[in-house]
């Protein structure tokens, strides 16, 4: 026999997931803003602020533009981990949440422009500091990234309506264009503020949209 259809939710039900849903949208945004960084002003800094020659250890110094695949690096490394962490937290019956996952996300990712603030502060922000400040920051978004983008994507397709689901996939990777798109304008201040300033910005924005689906996680 065919499968029963699951019965759709109550209007008023679909009604509150669809407003969860733009509001993890519109604060998904702020993510983008800061991961883009990794193509554009992480590159900056790596070309201007970081020693390319790793104490010595690299005649001629690296190509800037390597760092850009640091995050990618990462992404292969992390993933398994990520994943066998969850499913012993999930046996044991601790696994957060996926709103707790996506804020953890956005705390993450905060963290990561934290780090690049203490290397502005720590003699990046006129001279040129090690590379491991580069790779650290990079280590943390990464986990945000795997913390939050695959969440989200899974996050709409199960509470969107049925027949929408389609329509509120199209908003979550608005979200996503919105933030590149911000993402630009933001960097446009890299050669106006100093470093560090520049990512304290970044910063309070990421820890500002963590605290604000902290605070709505019941919800």
């Amino acid at each position: 026999t065919a499968p029963t259809p699951a019965a759709e939710p109550a209007p008023a039900v679909v009604r509150e997931r669809v407003r969860a849903l733009l509001v993890m949208c519109a604060i998904a945004t702020f993510f983008w803003v800061c991961f883009q960084q990794n193509g554009s002003t992480l590159i900056l800094w790596a070309r201007d602020n970081t020693d390319l020659t790793l104490g010595g250890l690299v005649q001629g110094g690296l190509d800037p533009a390597m760092f850009g695949s640091v995050n990618a690096f990462f992404i292969i490394v992390l993933t398994p981990l990520l994943l066998l962490l969850f499913q012993v937290l999930r046996a044991r019956g601790q696994e957060p949440s996926t709103p707790a996952k996506l804020a953890l996300g956005m705390l993450l990712v905060g963290l990561s422009c934290a780090v690049m603030v203490a290397a502005s502060l720590c003699g990046g922000d006129r001279g040129r500091v090690s590379a491991l400040w580069l790779v650290g920051s990079y280590f943390v978004v990464t986990l945000g990234e795997l913390c939050l983008s695959p969440v989200g994507l899974s996050m709409v397709t199960k509470l969107a309506p049925s027949k929408a689901v389609a329509l509120m996939l199209g908003f979550w990777y608005l979200a996503t264009a919105i933030g590149n798109k911000m993402a630009g304008n933001v960097g446009r201040f890299w050669e106006v503020w100093s470093h560090s300033t520049f990512f304290s910005v970044l910063t309070l924005g990421s820890l500002g949209a963590a605290a604000a689906l902290a605070l709505n996680l019941k919800r």
